[in-house]
């Protein structure tokens, strides 16, 4: 197992009920869950799903 996904896999800081693919957010769990405390998704005049987006978002690699 690398360190990345060790940093992720305690299940309390799991956010319930959010799912996500974005593997190279520092937030991922490497099983499609969020770990950061909270997310913001906007912009708020979004009218789709396509035009939101989660500001949330920290590269794994930062």
């Amino acid at each position: 197992m690398n360190n990345e996904k060790n940093c992720c896999e305690n299940s309390k800081n799991v956010i319930k009920g959010i799912t996500c693919d974005v593997v190279t957010c520092h937030y991922h769990t490497g099983e499609g869950h969020c770990t950061a405390g909270h997310i913001k998704v906007g912009p708020h005049q979004a009218e789709v799903s396509r035009e939101t987006l989660c500001t949330t978002f920290r590269n794994r690699t930062e």
